[in-house]
């Protein structure tokens, strides 16, 4: 019964693809865009009997702990319909009635710092509660559901991207929808399949809303996707909002006023926003450099305890000399970890293939079609700044190394579509033809 109906989902949103005008682009063909959502979905399957046969623990797998979490809460819709519905919208449910009906028996609903400055596991829990009224408890249906809202999110980048660049909409194509990090960490019930979902509703409704000759109800719909996405961000990683709030309105600024030196606005904005926010979250009660080294230090604590393969083991002061200090080594962990042959363990090894390939392909595009100016300079700086400003956050915050590959998930397309920026057509078919021509003298 769960493969009869994990296939019919698979189709339903299969068809959705085709009919939707939401799914219509100008360079990729509806039935390209079902194949790239079969491999999600089997991406999906995959990391199941990862976590089933090579990680059998399930209560310290993240796809079904809160998958287990949610069965308590939809178990409540038969006999308490609004029980249900206040845990699933969050209103009126953090009282003692719902802790001692509910919350005592969920593993993973309560949080050491009650904070969502991080992460919230909530919000995956509530997914997996909303998705059983479709699923009637079929894990993999889930999967489903969490690929094709992965997918959507990932389709709104390539719209957004589409909507600026002219060329070299295949290497779009790949550097968001095709990364094996990036089809196998958004493929599952986690909360990446969230995020980047919310990251794509934001970016592409925020870019899109901004045009000035535009129907009434089309610039309403782009507000609401807009709002969502900045909803579920808040919900699970605030500074992922923060961050594309800033970056967006530069860029919109930079679009507008035609702004030729594009990188001094993001420089100007930058320094003036990140000390106002940090002295605004101090205002409010929350010490940023405390959240990040508490976080930091207590993951390296779990990672030693399960002797986990560490990015490096330097504990982390909530001071600024001790931040400043330690940014270089957090931009190496984030960017470049793991290493080559530095672990014997699947994930790891194929963590640090994917990098070691990824830089690989990406110097020899360089060699063959760089160039130096940049047409789009305006989002150019936007895809670098984000993917760094990530991998700044990432680096600071985890120091175990599958953690690192896993979350930087989320900004590795920002950082292929940089490279992308920089090639050109022309220049790439010129060279090509040229080492051809070189090796048939040989």
């Amino acid at each position: 019964m769960e493969i009869v109906l994990t296939l019919f989902y698979v189709l339903l949103f299969m068809v959705l693809i085709y009919k939707l005008p939401y799914f219509q682009s100008k360079n990729i063909s509806s039935f390209v865009l079902c194949v790239l959502f079969g491999i999600k979905v089997l991406a999906g399957v995959s990391m199941y009997f990862v976590y089933t046969y090579y990680y059998p623990d399930r209560s310290q797998a993240d796809i079904f702990r809160y998958f287990d979490d949610a069965k308590v809460i939809y178990n409540a819709l038969p006999e308490r319909p609004m029980d249900y519905l206040r845990i699933l919208l969050g209103i009126g449910n953090d009282t003692p009635y719902f802790n001692d009906h509910y919350y005592v028996y969920l593993n993973h609903w309560e949080r050491e710092i009650v904070t969502n400055i991080f992460s919230d596991s909530h919000i995956i829990i509530r997914f997996n509660a909303l998705v059983m009224l479709f699923s009637f408890g079929y894990f993999n249906v889930h999967n489903v559901f969490a690929s094709f809202i992965a997918f959507v999110g990932l389709f709104a980048m390539y719209k957004f991207m589409e909507r600026h660049t002219k060329h070299l909409h295949i290497g779009y194509m790949i550097a968001i929808f095709l990364l094996p990090s990036v089809m196998f960490w958004t493929s599952g019930v986690l909360k990446e399949s969230v995020i980047i979902f919310g990251v794509g509703l934001f970016v592409y409704g925020i870019d899109s809303m901004c045009e000035i000759n535009m129907p009434w109800y089309r610039r309403f719909m782009l507000l609401a996707s807009a709002f969502l996405g900045a909803l579920l961000l808040i919900y699970t990683k605030l500074y992922y909002l923060l961050l594309l709030l800033l970056l967006m309105t530069i860029f919109i600024i930079n679009k507008y006023r035609r702004i030729t030196h594009p990188l001094w606005t993001y420089i100007i904005a930058v320094m003036i926003a990140v000390p106002l926010m940090y002295g605004i979250a101090c205002y409010a009660g929350y010490d940023a450099l405390d959240l990040i080294a508490y976080k930091h230090n207590d993951m390296l604590n779990l990672g030693l305890c399960e002797h986990a393969q560490m990015a490096d083991t330097i504990r982390l002061e909530a001071t600024l000399p001790a931040f400043a200090s330690y940014v270089p080594h957090a931009l190496f962990n984030a960017i470049f970890k793991p290493l080559p042959f530095s672990s014997a363990s699947p994930m790891v090894m194929a963590a640090w293939a994917e990098n070691m390939l990824l830089w690989i392909v990406a110097l020899i595009l360089l060699c063959i079609g760089g160039k130096w100016q940049v047409k789009n300079k305006n989002i150019f700086y936007f895809c670098v700044l984000f993917f760094l400003a990530n991998a700044l956050v990432i680096g600071l915050s985890v120091p175990i190394v599958g953690a690192i590959a896993r979350y930087r998930c989320i900004s590795l397309p920002f950082g292929m579509l940089a490279v992308c920026l920089c090639l050109d057509e022309y220049t790439m078919h010129k060279r090509w033809k040229a080492l051809q021509k070189k090796c048939k003298r040989q």
